[in-house]
């Protein structure tokens, strides 16, 4: 499926190239470099957005004796609703672009749930991406674009009010704090439509590789003992280094006056780890027989919808 990804992508740059060359020159013996390396309109932008954000991280340790399991959990963070504000650019200089940007967002609520253990989220998030792109117009109302960058998403959370079994009853065992991240690179590109003078639609898809996954996991006030469990009460760290991720990117546009422009964006991320990570408790060992410490089935989702300020120049 990941090598599909990568395969469309190499077509619709090969496309894209095809349908330059045809549309500025006729013979290739005629060519220059003024015929690659030129400026394109439209193209430079300065914007800031604002909306909701969606977010679900979900990964499972597992922990190997040498006869059977000793143990194995899944932590989820999920329902993570948050308001996000960003900004972003792009500038274009002989059809070469290079365009980046951030985001912060507050999280307004959220579950936390690992086995018996669940409690309710809050906290912040940020993201931030770079990239540099090349620019391939035709004459018709069209452009397409290739990029390649780095990209780093994080969340930090604290889970409030944890409550956890002990035995028989529930109680309650403090905050956990959890920070998760995700960075590595990128390749893309972005399809743009202007069928009329002042609209322009954005579609664009990024595959992700090779990214690194971390979640930390503290107890805020000590971790609760072995009544919570031999690996329960323990705050660990969790490194995934084999991730691969799908961005999907739909955008509206509309100029209104003298440049400025309004619109919206929607996006949609998805992370899947491949193979198996580390589980690392922080503050004690492992458990005697323990001869393999794992972290599996990573997945981060993500869902944005924005509103969108722009100047074009």
């Amino acid at each position: 499926m990941r090598q599909k990804k990568l395969f469309g992508i190499v077509v619709l740059l090969m496309c894209a190239v095809q349908l330059n060359l045809s549309a500025n020159f006729s013979c290739f013996d005629n060519c220059s470099l003024g015929d690659f390396f030129y400026d394109v309109g439209g193209l430079n932008y300065l914007s800031l957005d604002t909306g909701y954000r969606y977010d679900k991280v979900t990964n499972r340790a597992v922990l190997y004796g040498p006869a059977t399991d000793v143990f194995a959990a899944t932590q989820a963070q999920t329902e993570i609703n948050s308001y996000i504000l960003g900004v972003k650019a792009q500038f274009e200089f002989k059809r070469i672009l290079i365009k980046g940007n951030y985001h912060f967002g507050w999280i307004g609520s959220g579950k936390y749930l690992h086995e018996g253990q669940h409690g309710n989220l809050q906290g912040y998030l940020n993201d931030g991406s770079a990239a540099l792109g090349f620019a391939f117009p035709s004459e018709s109302c069209w452009l397409a674009a290739i990029y390649g960058g780095w990209s780093y998403d994080a969340l930090f959370t604290t889970a409030n009010h944890v409550i956890a079994p002990n035995t028989t009853a529930l109680v309650n065992v403090g905050s956990i704090k959890t920070k998760t991240t995700i960075h590595g690179p990128w390749v893309g590109t972005d399809v743009i439509l202007r069928p009329f003078c002042n609209t322009t639609f954005i579609i664009g898809d990024d595959i992700h590789f090779c990214g690194r996954w971390n979640g930390t996991n503290r107890f805020v006030n000590g971790a609760p003992g072995a009544t919570f469990g031999e690996i329960e009460g323990f705050s660990s760290n969790r490194n995934q280094h084999n991730m691969w991720g799908n961005v999907f990117r739909f955008e509206g546009l509309y100029n209104f006056c003298h440049g400025l422009t309004v619109g919206f964006n929607l996006q949609y991320t998805h992370w899947i780890s491949s193979g198996h990570g580390l589980y690392s408790p922080i503050n004690s060992p492992l458990p005697t027989g323990v001869t393999i410490n794992q972290i599996t089935n990573v997945k981060w989702n993500s869902f944005s919808a924005t509103a969108t300020l722009a100047y074009e120049f």
